[in-house]
């Protein structure tokens, strides 16, 4: 039958337990800002050597009343002319 100390072990366990998984997570956050950063300074990169600028425009908004706005990419960074609604540019969005 357990005692009273027993009980308190498992509380300390529990809660050490908490902490440890609130620390991993914490270090699992860092680690996806890192990769994101990462991301999208390749992205970057290649943009600037391998692809044309202007395959990140929405050609097909250029006709209408909203459709020619300088944009910037939410996900690469870049920017792109399209509709001033657009939060990604055409690459990114596929």
């Amino acid at each position: 039958m357990p005692n009273a100390n027993d009980k308190n072990s498992l509380d300390m366990d529990r809660k050490e337990l908490i902490r440890l998984k609130e620390q991993c997570l914490a270090q699992a956050r860092q680690y996806q800002n890192q990769i994101d950063l990462m991301d999208k300074l390749i992205l970057s990169n290649v943009s600037d050597t391998l692809i044309d600028k202007s395959n990140r425009d929405w050609k097909e908004d250029f006709s209408h009343e909203n459709g020619n706005y300088r944009n910037n990419c939410g996900k690469c960074g870049n920017h792109f002319y399209g509709h001033k609604r657009r939060v990604r540019c055409k690459l990114c969005s596929f």
